[in-house]
């Protein structure tokens, strides 16, 4: 984590990163909210956005407190012609996952 943290504050090129992944931009996102370095967390919600699924927003967003990702992410859920797998579920946790069967009833 501390090596993907460093890679965004020197980079070897300031318009490219040498994280690509969602773990990996999760782990830089988690590093520079428990720091406290704005700017880098900013970058790391901006990059983690496309990467996540919807699944992904829920669970970064309460954990990061990245609010301004749940209404969509929940949106998305209630939507989707899929039911909630058993590991999303998990994911979730039982409050969000009893949110969700309730409004997709």
């Amino acid at each position: 984590d501390f090596e993907r943290f460093l890679g965004v504050l020197y980079p070897a090129a300031f318009h490219q990163h040498t994280a690509t992944t969602l773990d990996e931009w999760t782990s830089i996102l988690a590093l520079s909210t428990q720091w406290g370095f704005d700017s880098i967390r900013l970058l790391a919600i901006k990059e983690v956005l496309p990467l996540a699924s919807p699944i992904d927003k829920i669970v970064l967003g309460h954990k990061y407190d990245i609010q301004e990702w749940l209404p969509d992410a929940y949106h998305a859920l209630c939507v989707r012609k899929d039911p909630l797998s058993d590991d999303e579920a998990e994911r979730l946790g039982a409050k969000d996952t009893a949110r969700v069967a309730r409004i997709r009833e």
